[in-house]
């Protein structure tokens, strides 16, 4: 019943967005409470090839609650039943709406976890005595995020991640069906970095994400209480003001994809876009807005297999969190420049003015425990590349063996930055890059790959970003490049990289394999994998001091 697709809009969105592939339609719907009106949803033809799926609710806000007053509960309950015995085509249910904020509160009184899940209980009883309503999904409606206003005994802070996980424990103790979960999650404001950053609340709530990722807290809560294998759903996705069409949804839905692809728990099963009409969220007069959401849409993602054949699938080709069985090794015997020894290059511009683009110092970077920096994203080291008092442009990359020129290909790292002055306070001209580069270009020009940088409004110091690259293979064979660039010569200028993970459209040619990705070890192919290592070693060893005059463009090599 659920779609396999984790497109969505909120509202009765135009078709043809999905561009031929499937999704959600997620309908609201305030249907009262009068026993005796059997209508339904009506004509939903439309939609053919999508899920349909109904918020359905008692009323609008504060003018009746999005579930009824006790005194009406029982009518309320047989609404919803009648409601669904007239809506054949409709097989998935969210009861009620963001029941933890006041302005869903049935004349003014809070509704606590235990009566919310009573009513989802009884209402899931009243759709699904209807014929052929029994297998129906009917999912509690999701807690409104960074909303403390509900709040009781054994939630005295008002926890919205608690609220819901108190909901699914009463659902859970009186042997309730759960087929799926459903959640909200937003950024505050349009920049498509806030989708990735790590940005945690202040006190009380600094266990809790502010942005996007917010959803990894209800993640963690659903894993806890044994529902780590039901799908969840997010049902309201925006950036918290008017839409913009800037990258965002294409950030939202790889972040997803990527979630998803790493087989983290629960799987999300949709990301529906709020909202198609209605309100200062709408997007059906936006018409750039819609040409990225149709672009988006056309990838067809999705998050489980269908009956049918599927397309061509992302095959990862090469995964690290820098802890690659060969270990690190020094560079030419530097001990300033330690690569790991899976194929790692380093290379930097140099300039002999004083304090300009001096050579870097790469290494692996392990957590501080003293002053708990957090300089590694995922246990035991990061990648680093930096310089004190300097600028610097510089970078690591490694060939990608086996992938053929013009095949899509995307990448995804983790990147964090630290740039300061001497007194502590905040530097900045400092930039992440993560790029695919042609066998023979120049790796530390341009402006090739995805940044992440200081001029971001959105950047923040010691804060882990996802950063993404997409597009096709430059040429047979490339290169995988993380840069740093510091314009600036700062008391620290430093670059972090964790969690790097490559992925190409279809097969690759026998090459590097999957590699260890965040979760794994192991290498595949692992003669290959030297074959090529030993090509690159001979080649690398023909340009080792390599001069170019005026400045410098230094390779050194083991």
């Amino acid at each position: 019943m659920l779609s396999r697709f984790v497109n969505g809009i909120h509202d009765e969105g135009d078709p043809a967005l999905f561009n031929r592939t499937g999704g959600t339609i997620l309908l609201p719907r305030a249907v009262g409470h009068d026993p005796n009106d059997m209508g339904g949803i009506g004509d939903i033809s439309p939609w053919d090839g999508l899920t349909v799926a109904v918020r359905i609710q008692h009323a609008w806000g504060t003018h009746g609650g999005c579930i009824a007053p006790e005194r009406f509960m029982g009518d309320f309950v047989r609404r919803v039943g009648n409601y669904a015995k007239a809506s054949p085509g409709v097989h998935v249910w969210i009861i009620g709406n963001e029941p933890n904020v006041d302005w869903e509160r049935p004349e003014g009184f809070p509704i606590l976890p235990r009566f919310y899940a009573e009513t989802v209980q009884a209402c899931a009883g009243a759709i699904r005595a209807n014929p052929g309503h029994i297998d129906d999904i009917v999912i509690p409606g999701p807690t409104g995020p960074w909303n403390n206003q509900t709040f009781y005994e054994t939630n005295p802070r008002g926890d919205w991640v608690q609220y819901l996980q108190d909901v699914y424990l009463f659902l859970q103790e009186w042997g309730f069906d759960i087929q799926a979960t459903a959640i909200h999650t937003y950024t505050h404001g349009a920049s498509p970095r806030l989708v990735y950053v790590d940005r945690p609340m202040d006190p009380p709530f600094e266990d809790r994400q502010f942005e996007f990722r917010a959803f990894e807290d209800y993640a963690r809560m659903f894993v806890r209480i044994g529902l780590g294998d039901v799908p969840m759903l997010i049902t309201e996705t925006d950036q918290n003001e008017p839409w913009v069409a800037n990258g965002w949804i294409n950030e939202a839905y790889t972040f997803v994809e990527a979630w998803n692809l790493a087989e983290r728990k629960p799987t999300i099963g949709s990301l529906i876009l709020y909202r198609w009409d209605h309100d200062k969220f709408e997007i059906v007069r936006k018409p750039d807005v819609i040409e990225e959401i149709r672009s988006v849409f056309s990838r067809g993602i999705t998050w489980k297999k269908g009956d049918q054949e599927m397309p061509e699938e992302w095959k990862t080709v090469y995964g690290t969190s820098f802890d690659p069985p060969e270990g690190w090794v020094y560079q030419n015997g530097i001990s300033e420049l330690e690569v790991p020894g899976d194929g790692w290059v380093a290379e930097w511009y140099e300039d002999p003015a004083e304090g300009k683009f001096d050579r870097p110092e790469i290494k692996p970077k392990i957590r501080d425990g003293q002053t708990n920096q957090p300089e590694v994203r995922t246990e035991p080291r990061s990648l680093s590349i930096g310089t004190a008092f300097a600028s610097h442009r510089a970078c690591v990359r490694k060939r990608l063996v086996g992938v053929k020129a013009g095949q899509q290909i995307r990448a995804f790292c983790w990147v964090m930055g630290v740039s300061h002055h001497n007194d502590g306070s905040i530097g900045g001209g400092l930039g992440q890059v993560l790029g695919v580069v042609a066998d023979g270009e120049d790796f530390l020009s341009g402006s090739y790959g995805s940044w992440y940088s200081s001029d971001d409004s959105s950047w923040a110091e010691r804060t882990w970003v996802q950063i993404h690259y997409e597009g096709p293979a430059p040429s047979d064979n490339p290169w995988i490049v993380l840069r740093s660039d510091a314009r600036e010569a700062y008391e620290a200028q430093y670059s972090h990289y964790d969690d790097l993970s490559v992925e190409v459209l279809g097969e690759s040619s026998p090459g590097p394999g999957p590699g260890p990705s965040p979760g794994g070890t192991l290498y595949d192919h692992i003669d290959a994998v030297r074959a090529a290592l030993e090509e690159v070693d001979d080649r690398l060893r023909e340009l080792e001091d390599f001069v170019v005059s005026g400045s410098r463009t230094c390779l050194l090599v083991e």
